[in-house]
């Protein structure tokens, strides 16, 4: 059986494993990118990275239609950017959804939700109490412990 785990690429990179053009393109990407995210503007930083540059035309992905039409509001901007000090040559952009950027991409939205919640100062109304209440006799027994606990911990004076 043979062991082939996938590799990020900057294992790869750091191997001798690929061949050098394909190296080589993929560490033009890496600085690339790294120049591009710097011309854009602060709400699409974290949204966007270059995923190819091929025949004088740039991909970006960017993780959602909205940041796809941020950045397509931005680009008669960042063409003209692009073309007066990296890429001179560039002919289009050509912009592509990869919702899997959410997921990967650590600066996004849903790393700035605190972890807990801070709840001294909440509590509930006693008709908000009841309606728990009753939707918990309707519920199994276990959903049922847990909202009727939820309601003990939220019905008790907070100082």
């Amino acid at each position: 059986m043979f062991h082939n785990y996938p590799q990020s690429l900057n294992t790869l990179l750091k191997s001798n494993k690929l061949n050098f053009k394909i190296r080589n393109h993929a560490l033009k990407l890496i600085k690339l990118n790294n120049k591009i995210i710097n011309l854009l503007p602060e709400e699409l930083k974290n949204s966007c990275r270059v995923a190819n540059y091929r025949q004088e035309v740039l991909i970006i992905e960017v993780k959602n239609a909205a940041r796809k039409a941020r950045l397509n509001f931005e680009l008669p901007i960042i063409i003209l950017k692009l073309r007066n000090t990296i890429l001179p040559s560039l002919s289009a952009i050509n912009i592509t959804i990869n919702p899997s950027l959410i997921c990967k991409n650590s600066n996004n939205y849903l790393s700035n939700i605190p972890n807990t919640i801070n709840l001294s100062n909440k509590a509930i109304s006693k008709k908000s109490a009841n309606m728990i209440l009753k939707l918990a006799k309707t519920s199994p027994k276990n959903l049922q412990k847990k909202l009727k606990s939820l309601v003990s911990f939220l019905s008790q004076e907070r100082l």
